[in-house]
């Protein structure tokens, strides 16, 4: 979960991440189809995020996510704590 009150640079990086991911699914999107649209590219990209909960409980990647979340967690704290201890 994002901190609830993240302050402008999170922001910033958490925008810029998303951003180039959906460039890469645009470009791809674009490569499998041509011909379309910006519209039609902004329709299918939604309907694959729209569908995404879904796709996740129907392959049962809810642990992996999980596992992912904590690992991610661990590598922080212990971050915070090396740079505590310097």
């Amino acid at each position: 979960m994002i901190n609830k009150n993240p302050d402008s640079q999170d922001m910033y990086l958490v925008t810029s991440l998303i951003i180039k991911k959906l460039s890469k699914l645009v470009d791809y999107i674009s490569c499998l189809e041509p011909d379309l649209e910006a519209s039609e590219l902004a329709a299918i990209v939604a309907f694959l995020i729209d569908g995404l909960p879904q796709v996740i409980k129907s392959c049962q990647l809810e642990e992996n996510i999980h596992r992912m979340a904590v690992s991610l967690k661990n590598r922080r704290q212990q971050s915070s704590a090396t740079t505590n201890n310097q």
